[in-house]
């Protein structure tokens, strides 16, 4: 069992991380490929105090470097649920269930907004996890609605276990190239997912697909769906001064916790966050 769990390996996920370390607590920075953050896109950072004219890849390969030194464990996962135990949390990715002491989310935004009725769906008949829930639906019809280049893999998991798939790729925006032809393809843009008590379908451009369940796939979940119990306030996490949210033992930083999207910002709030996470600790 870890000390700290840091959901997220942005900026405000491994600074946090380097200043757990260096205070001796043991750190496991759950995240995606780390070449896939907004950050590695960005061709110029020109404003980041000591490193000026770096492109946003090298920063972010520079903040990973330091972390591992620092002794911190990487591991590419995608958390899709933190589920408080009393003294400890239970951190589910997939079959997968770990364990940590205390939480910080560092996820960054959620880049891609809900869909009409899925706030009222989801879990019954609405997901974010294939690997979580895909044998729940052998033999019966799925949606994919691919919003992250992971549902390319969740929707071959989902086909190779016997889900009959279909793809929704909406405005065509995510490779999907490796997809068996097995799998037929939906292009649309305007989005609803139908039903009163139970998703029966998904309706794309005005016309209804029917489904046992709908998978949403996508880089980062809603922090409320990730971590019940979490106050928002524009979609984003409310914290404390101390980036404490009202769950006892959980801290956000980030872009999670809302506006100014910079580095600078991320960076200073997973200070006080893996500070603020230790001071927890040591208070039980």
């Amino acid at each position: 069992m870890t000390d700290i769990a840091i959901i997220g390996g942005g900026p405000a996920g491994l600074s946090a991380a380097v200043q757990a370390r260096a205070r001796g607590k043991s750190v496991t920075v759950y995240t995606n490929d780390i070449h896939r953050n907004w950050l590695c896109r960005t061709p110029l950072v020109d404003n980041y105090l000591g490193l000026p004219g770096i492109s946003g890849k090298e920063m972010m390969e520079r903040f990973f470097d330091h972390a591992k030194r620092a002794g911190a464990q990487v591991e590419e996962k995608r958390i899709t649920s933190v589920l408080p135990m009393g003294k400890t949390f239970l951190l589910s990715a997939g079959s997968q269930v770990m364990e940590a002491q205390s939480i910080i989310l560092a996820m960054g935004a959620a880049k891609s907004p809900q869909i009409p009725g899925e706030q009222q769906l989801m879990g019954k008949g609405v997901s974010t996890c294939a690997t979580c829930d895909g044998m729940l639906y052998r033999g019966k019809r799925v949606l994919v609605v691919a919003q992250s280049p992971l549902a390319l893999e969740d929707s071959i998991f989902l086909y190779e276990i016997g889900c009959e798939v279909t793809v929704v790729n909406p405005g065509g925006r995510t490779n999907l190239e490796g997809l068996p032809e097995a799998i037929p393809v939906i292009s649309g843009s305007k989005l609803a997912l139908e039903g009163a008590d139970h998703a029966v379908g998904l309706t794309v451009d005005r016309i209804l697909y029917p489904a046992d369940c709908v998978f949403l796939i996508r880089d980062t979940s809603a922090p409320d769906a990730l971590v019940p119990g979490l106050v928002l306030d524009s979609g984003f996490i409310k914290t404390a001064r101390d980036q404490s949210t009202p769950i006892p033992g959980v801290f956000a930083a980030g872009d999670c916790t809302g506006l100014p999207l910079q580095v600078g910002k991320a960076v200073g709030e997973g200070l006080t966050a893996a500070l603020s996470a230790i001071s927890w600790l040591a208070s039980r």
